[in-house]
């Protein structure tokens, strides 16, 4: 028994793209023209009208479907994809209009009517660009329900989306299109974005079906479709590379980023283990050996006390002089700094006293001036500064 062959409109695109791509199969490549001709046609007829140059990028959208048709890796999503190329193949051709008509201007301009300031721009030819500039997911449901007429349990079947995702994608869509055009001069209400939808994108007639493919069945298109379509070509390759290079250049940032975030916390690391070994070494009872205090030598009783007799203790993050304070130092400085927050005492002594040390083995030298003021950068106390310098010796 003879097995019966399904009719082609049944064939999904995958299968009539693999067909077409290993041999060659002209009813295959028709129906794909056929299927999404009315989506193509739209996008070049809402951007440059009903004319020949239209026709031409039309052409030229199916011709490149042909020459990357081996390439393309989601042909599910063919619709969305054949409607990016058709804009681009649009805009190609409207570059190439208006260099013609450059060309052909007179010598002398000829005045142009006045336009008055309150007429409203045409904003079909935005439509389709618009589109484009959607993110993909609500570009892609826009394209496959409003202008390829699926239904959305059919396109919520294709994108793996449950239908309710699907509505709230395409509403999403729809309002941030129409924000887009308003940016442009243009109001549009929500039946006139669905009547621009369906503009242009009625069936395709014979002859341009017949025409579109033994264009890319003969490999012979006219002058004008073989130059739009290498211009569009180009144009892809570069808008590719361009993708490409974007790509390296955020890995190489984003790598470059890893590997200074990483730097900074081994620093981190290696600055706190500095720290902590600088405190161990500072552990334990010092005694005052000599001082001076705003240029003067330290007198035997002054704001310390008894401070000959003073016992100055580091113990952990606390230093105990006059009384028990929080200390910081970083070691790593050139001189090393040293940080006391005193709490307690007069409100002149209370605050941050910032500072320089040197540790010599059993010699310390402490360097402070007095809360919000500046660090020291000497060890030394002159007459009229407001800074302290100690010398202090291990407690045997």
């Amino acid at each position: 028994m003879a097995t019966v062959q399904p009719s082609l409109e049944t064939v999904a695109d995958a299968q009539l793209l693999a067909r077409f791509v290993e041999v060659g199969d002209e009813a295959a490549f028709a129906e794909l023209v056929h299927r999404h001709g009315p989506v193509v046609r739209g996008a070049c007829r809402r951007a440059l009208g009903e004319s020949p140059d239209a026709d031409d990028a039309f052409q030229c959208v199916f011709l490149i479907l042909a020459r990357k048709a081996a390439t393309l890796r989601n042909a599910q999503r063919l619709g969305p994809w054949l409607h990016t190329v058709a804009v681009r193949a649009a805009g190609r051709a409207s570059l190439q209009i208006h260099r013609r008509l450059a060309r052909e201007r007179p010598v002398t301009a000829m005045p142009e009517p006045a336009v008055a300031a309150t007429e409203p721009i045409d904003w079909l030819p935005l439509l389709d660009a618009e589109i484009q500039r959607l993110p993909d997911r609500f570009r892609v449901p826009l394209v496959i329900c409003e202008l390829q007429g699926k239904s959305r349990s059919e396109a919520a079947l294709l994108l793996g989306l449950n239908e309710g995702t699907l509505s709230s994608r395409l509403a999403r869509a729809r309002v941030l299109l129409r924000n887009r055009l308003r940016h442009r001069g243009a109001l549009v209400a929500s039946a006139g974005l669905t009547a621009a939808f369906a503009y242009g994108s009625e069936a395709i007639s014979q002859s341009l079906l017949t025409a579109t493919t033994q264009a890319v069945l003969t490999g012979a298109p006219s002058a004008s479709v073989a130059a739009l379509t290498l211009g569009v070509l180009k144009a892809m390759l570069f808008a590719k590379l361009k993708s490409a290079l974007i790509l390296v250049l955020s890995l190489t940032i984003a790598s470059g980023a890893f590997i200074a975030g990483r730097d900074f916390y081994v620093r981190a690391e290696d600055k706190q283990a500095s720290a902590q070994s600088e405190k161990s070494k500072l552990e334990g009872n010092w005694e005052f050996v000599s001082g001076k205090l705003f240029g003067k030598e330290l007198e035997e009783k002054d704001f310390l006390g008894d401070i000959k007799e003073r016992k100055f203790i580091f113990k952990g993050d606390k230093i105990t002089m006059k009384v028990e304070c929080a200390f910081t130092i970083d070691p790593g400085k050139k001189p090393k700094e040293i940080d006391i927050k005193v709490e307690e005492g007069p409100e002149n002594e209370r605050g941050t006293w910032k500072g320089i040390y040197e540790l010599s083995g059993d010699d310390l030298v402490l360097c402070f001036a007095m809360p919000n003021r500046d660090r020291p950068s000497e060890f030394d106390s002159k007459a009229g500064e407001l800074i302290m310098m100690m010398k202090l010796k291990r407690a045997k």
